[in-house]
């Protein structure tokens, strides 16, 4: 089942049917092939490999990263979805969790989305493909091919794939043992159909600085200059908070300012809820854009300030201890 892609097989193709292409076709087949190739390289260097598997008559793809010490008898795995218009080794290069599952032996996977959004629950990314059950699926796979223990899988994702994450806390909650949501808030249209299995413990993250998901909710902003995005109505970041504290039965909360280490523009505000079903626990993390907290991106004019002041992957791995990972 397991199919490694090799940029030498698809050269190997195109130059088995490439005899006799014009020029005008041959450029294109060529970068094809260029960045396919470098793509590889990089691939290589994050130790990812590339798998994929035919769900709902299209072929999907994930990467995995295996670490020496990972038990395949009874192992336990991270999935970590990307943004929008990305893919699961863009993410790997900004999130550093590998790092993190040498130390821990469990397995990282990064599912690829089939056109590089997810449908996460929003109406603008309504596309009839299913993405929940394409994730089903691929988790069956690696219950199946890698020995993962169906009680040790966990889920993380960030913009579109953060959005998506509260979606498979919505539609896929008994799938995964806890999610964690960064720099995402939970879609209106979603809202009005969640409705979990059980309660699902989660973490969520947001920045104030956010030029990409609104703070205060409203519509995600389409521009050229800030990417290019979908839109789609969205609820607040407090909203989001609460209504995740809605569904697990919170009966309160407490907030406490984080220590400021870094000279890097943010700070950090915890709010921790109480007398819940499954924990709930939101990061405010101000003058912070839309990036990975704790990550390897650089700031830059359209995703803002990186916050050093928390790690997510500490956070997330904390969390998904207490789940059995």
């Amino acid at each position: 089942m397991k199919l490694v892609i090799k940029p030498s097989a698809i050269l190997a193709a195109v130059v088995a049917l490439g005899v006799g292409l014009m020029p005008a076709t041959a450029g294109p087949i060529r970068d094809a092939i260029k960045k396919r190739a470098a793509e590889n390289r990089e691939e290589r260097r994050l130790g990812l490999q590339l798998y994929k598997f035919q769900h709902d008559g299209r072929e999907r793809s994930f990467y995995v990263y295996e670490p020496d010490n990972f038990d395949r008898s009874s192992g336990a795995a991270v999935l970590v979805f990307h943004g929008g218009e990305g893919n699961g080794a863009d993410i790997a290069q900004r999130n550093n969790m590998p790092s993190r599952a040498d130390s821990g032996g469990f397995l990282v996977v990064y599912p690829n989305a089939y056109d590089t959004q997810w449908n996460d629950g929003r109406e603008t990314t309504r596309t009839g493909i299913d993405d929940v059950g394409f994730v089903r699926s691929l988790v069956a796979v690696l219950q199946r091919d890698w020995g993962v223990s169906s009680k040790r899988t966990f889920a993380m994702g960030v913009s579109n794939g953060g959005i998506f994450t509260q979606r498979l806390a919505c539609d896929a909650t008994t799938t995964f043992g806890a999610f964690v949501s960064i720099v995402a808030n939970m879609p209106t249209q979603l809202a009005n159909s969640c409705s979990p299995a059980r309660a699902a413990p989660i973490v969520l993250f947001n920045g104030t600085a956010d030029r990409l998901m609104p703070f205060e909710g409203g519509n995600i902003k389409q521009s050229k200059l800030l990417g290019k995005g979908v839109g789609g109505a969205v609820m607040s970041s407090n909203a989001t908070a609460e209504f995740w504290a809605s569904k697990n039965g919170c009966s309160n909360y407490s907030e406490a300012q984080l220590d400021d280490r870094y000279n890097d523009g943010t700070t950090v505000k915890r709010r921790t809820y109480s007398g819940c079903r499954a924990p709930v626990s939101y990061f405010v993390i101000d003058g912070a854009g839309h990036n990975w907290p704790g990550g390897s991106t650089r700031e830059n004019f359209i995703t803002g300030e990186v916050s050093k002041e928390v790690d997510a992957n500490a956070v997330a791995l904390n969390l998904f201890d207490q789940y059995g990972l």
